[in-house]
């Protein structure tokens, strides 16, 4: 009964923010009519690991982030809300004494939520990244080995900071915030997830154009998508590769033994979906870093629609 009170005041709470005026709903995906095929030549890239309490895509990147935070703040509001900061952890060292439980995400829902940090792949997405920029033309400057040269560390600096240091050497600067994650167990009402390896790339991408000083693209797969069924759904991935046979899923309903209220014709009951891989992990993160590239678009069983798009469909 009080877990049912409990989710009854987070709808309630949600449900007034949709209806107020004051509740600022963030956006999934803002490109600038500014931003065309030409515009810039040189793009700086930038790929930050991000961390909170609550393994979630990370908040929202503006000329006002500071990688010098470090008191990370939840999302509230059940995502509805733009009031989530994040701390950068790219630095490791900074990793103790912000997340003294790392690798455990300490999450304020556990144990209906349960994951951990799998580890950095800032390398990996920024080589992703820059075959992107490269194969449409544009000249692209790694940021972090830029800023060996300027006064003050970039985990000291604003993204305002950052773009002042980049306006002699890049035109636009595209940021890519991450937050890597594995061993996904989520036990809500009715539906257990339980996801085993690298299990969420969850990321968003912004870019800024460092003359105006002012973000030209926004986006953020809303509602992100595990890996291991972006896989199972992957049409470039042949049935006959040996890959998808090495991804051992367990999916089950059980029956509660009452019907549904709104429906008496159908018992209600628990879907169980578990997944693991015999796969190494690089080879699944390589799948993550594909659709990070190139997007991916499925339907599911249930009708559900699929829509991730890669950077390649978003930069000109």
């Amino acid at each position: 009964m009080r877990r049912r009170r409990f989710m009854l005041r987070i709808l309630i709470s949600a449900a007034v923010c949709l209806i107020s005026v004051s509740c600022s709903l963030p956006k999934t995906y803002e490109i600038s009519p500014e931003l065309v095929a030409g515009k810039y030549q040189r793009v700086g890239i930038l790929v930050m690991r991000m961390g909170n309490y609550y393994p979630e895509t990370p908040a929202p990147v503006t000329i006002q982030t500071d990688y010098a935070v470090r008191t990370p703040k939840a999302q509230s509001t059940m995502g509805l809300s733009v009031d989530k900061v994040d701390v950068c952890i790219e630095d490791e060292s900074r990793i103790p004494e912000v997340f003294p439980d790392y690798p455990l995400f300490k999450s304020r829902m556990a144990p209906t939520v349960q994951a951990k940090f799998f580890g950095n792949i800032s390398s990996q997405i920024y080589a992703g990244a820059s075959n992107v920029l490269l194969k449409k033309g544009y000249q692209v400057v790694d940021v972090k080995e830029l800023s060996q040269a300027w006064t003050r560390p970039i985990m000291k600096m604003t993204i305002a900071d950052i773009l002042a240091a980049l306006s002699q050497d890049a035109d636009a600067l595209l940021v890519v915030h991450y937050t890597d994650i594995a061993d996904y167990y989520y036990n809500a009402v009715n539906v257990v997830l339980d996801s085993k390896g690298f299990s969420y790339l969850d990321y968003t991408v912004s870019m800024f154009d460092t003359a105006a000083k002012k973000r030209v693209l926004y986006y953020d797969p809303m509602g992100s998508v595990l890996i291991t069924k972006a896989m199972i759904n992957d049409p470039d991935i042949a049935p006959d590769s040996g890959v998808l046979q090495k991804i051992i899923i367990n999916e089950n309903s059980i029956p509660l033994g009452f019907f549904n209220r709104y429906d008496r014709s159908k018992m209600v009951s628990i879907d169980k979906f578990s997944v693991r891989y015999e796969l190494e992990d690089a080879q699944v993160i390589g799948y993550a870093l594909k659709y990070f590239a190139k997007g991916i678009s499925y339907e599911t069983p249930s009708g559900y629609k699929i829509n991730w798009k890669g950077l390649d469909q978003m930069v000109p």
